[in-house]
């Protein structure tokens, strides 16, 4: 299987590189190729405080643009190379801080311009 950088927090207080496996989308999912990922103060609480950090490794960061890399047979009104934003929130593998994330097709917006 492919794998993928991301940026975890690997234990509390610690930030590492890590190597993920890349996914592919199940139904209703867009695979994104990130190009810009945002962090907040969300990302430092999870990082120093452990807070809402179910395993670790744990990737940040939950709000991203890129580009749609491919998407399951479910989703219809985007395609491959479409500038995209998205909201990345529920699992690590849906974060924003690593190479590519999986997303569910309702947390991600087409760019018109």
């Amino acid at each position: 299987m492919p794998t993928h950088r991301a940026v975890a927090a690997t234990a509390k207080g610690v930030l590492e590189q890590v190597d993920l496996p890349t996914p592919k989308p199940a139904h209703g999912e867009v695979l994104i190729e990130l190009a810009y990922a945002v962090l907040i103060a969300f990302d430092a609480y999870q990082l120093d405080r452990e807070y809402n950090v179910p395993t670790y490794s744990h990737v940040l960061s939950i709000g991203s643009s890129g580009y749609v890399k491919t998407v399951d047979q479910g989703v219809t009104d985007l395609k491959e190379g479409d500038k995209v934003f998205a909201y990345n929130v529920l699992a690590s593998r849906n974060r924003a801080l690593q190479d590519y994330t999986l997303v569910p097709r309702i947390q991600v917006a087409k760019m018109t311009y």
